[in-house]
């Protein structure tokens, strides 16, 4: 069986058990594993070690006009809302915590693009054009994996901030 991740616009693959990764040289043993030390090499923030990252605790997005970017990502997009203090406001996003915060003049007026799952993107995709949101790229197949297809879509917040939805399709 192989295991194949992405790398750039390239797909590699490797055996599920006892082959070294050409990334970081660590022996992979599963899926899982591969995935998260290439994620964490392919980055660039630090070599790999297993006990340094288990997952993602925050993601910050800088917004414009917070009040309007709280109901965006809450009425809209259906976020859990945790609270909002001091030109910061948090949700929770399967056990992420979201933070929008005011941007400054010094800030760029773009923040990261973060990529969410849902389970079915077509009906994501028709509850967000029922909200008038700007689609930047309707949902489309990016790769056929071994397991499952995938597929994105990408729009633009309210704030301008690109945003980019996520669905694996599972083969029948």
């Amino acid at each position: 069986m192989r295991t194949f991740y992405r790398v750039g616009w390239k797909f590699r693959h490797y055996k599920a058990r006892g082959v070294r990764s050409r990334v970081c040289g660590h022996a992979c043993t599963a899926k899982a594993t591969i995935r998260a030390h290439t994620a964490v090499q392919l980055a660039g923030l630090m070599s790999y070690n297993p006990k340094m990252i288990t997952s993602i605790g925050q993601i910050a997005v800088p917004v414009g006009d917070l009040p309007r970017a709280v109901k965006f990502y809450r009425d809209v997009l259906g976020l859990n809302f945790v609270f909002e203090v001091s030109g910061m406001a948090f949700f929770n996003c399967g056990g992420v915590r979201l933070m929008l915060n005011a941007r400054d003049e010094s800030q760029s007026p773009h923040g990261s693009i973060i990529y969410y799952k849902t389970d079915d993107i077509q009906a994501t995709a028709a509850d967000l054009k029922s909200h008038d949101v700007k689609f930047e790229a309707q949902p489309h197949l990016v790769a056929k994996m071994p397991d499952h297809d995938l597929w994105m879509a990408f729009i633009r917040d309210s704030e301008d901030n690109l945003v980019a939805l996520m669905s694996e399709v599972r083969q029948a």
